[in-house]
């Protein structure tokens, strides 16, 4: 509870008044990946509200979850949710090697190896499961987590597109929000479709996300830019701040579009 009480902290020193704490749901079990995907996503929503109960938090707390489609325990884990818990926004998150964020397959094992050093032969066997993962299940958490948004009277947003025929499918889903598109054609599509874009600041304070565009690429076609103001990445928290409101109802009303890109840092 400590980290989730100086995260509410850190928001509300700064006018903060409204976060939407982002918690992964999905995991891996098996023995071999488990250490690398562990469950928690229950044990925080439950420690988020019971503050709530407290009253010790100074703003308001919803709930983002970031479901991960190339995962064991998905649906499971969705089902342990449900409108009692406040969850305003569902993200569908697929990083599959291959796929997405790590269409270069050689950024993903950048990513790994920087992060967890595995040995080569565990590696190559890490990369097979979880391709096999997303073609045994993939589908079917994709459409779980389709359902899981409808019953929570969540928002929808798609996480990391990066071709048209991604996009397209994020229309057909009802998906409203692309949460860090990474091709200036994804970015282009969103905006024609009426999906509006996020660009988070965070990334450009830390050098930069694995792949990513300039600000000057994507500025004419960008709907919402955030700043390090609007999405700040503190602890184990995702915090979006909003107005009274946002995209389609997480919170009666509407989100407010910066009218400018983030300043020069």
């Amino acid at each position: 509870m400590a980290s989730i009480l100086a995260h509410d902290r850190e928001m509300a020193s700064v006018g903060i008044t409204t976060v939407f704490d982002a918690i992964r749901v999905g995991s891996i079990q098996s023995s071999m990946n488990k250490r690398l995907h562990k469950k928690y996503a229950r044990d925080v929503a439950n420690e988020i509200a019971e503050l709530r109960t407290q009253g010790v938090l100074k703003i308001r707390h919803h709930i983002h979850l970031r479901a991960e489609t190339c995962s064991e325990t998905l649906m499971e884990e969705l089902d342990e949710f449900g409108v009692q818990d406040r969850v305003g926004i569902v993200s569908l998150m697929d990083h599959t090697p291959g796929q997405r964020q790590f269409a270069d397959e050689a950024k993903f094992e950048t990513y790994v190896r920087g992060k967890y050093n595995p040995p080569e032969s565990d590696f190559v066997g890490y990369v097979d499961f979880l391709k096999n993962l997303r073609a045994r299940l993939g589908e079917r958490h994709e459409n779980a987590v389709v359902a899981a948004a409808a019953r929570f009277g969540a928002v929808l947003a798609s996480h990391d597109d990066t071709t048209f025929k991604q996009v397209e499918q994020s229309g057909r889903h009802g998906v409203r929000l692309a949460e860090f598109p990474t091709t200036v054609e994804a970015a282009r599509a969103c905006h024609t479709m009426g999906i509006v874009n996020i660009l988070g600041g965070p990334n450009l304070v830390r050098g930069g996300c694995i792949q990513a565009m300039s600000r000057r690429s994507i500025w004419p076609i960008s709907t919402f830019w955030t700043s390090s103001h609007q999405i700040m990445c503190p602890h184990l928290c995702y915090s979006a701040r909003c107005s009274w409101g946002s995209i389609g109802g997480i919170w009666r009303g509407d989100w407010q579009p910066s009218p400018q890109p983030p300043r020069k840092w």
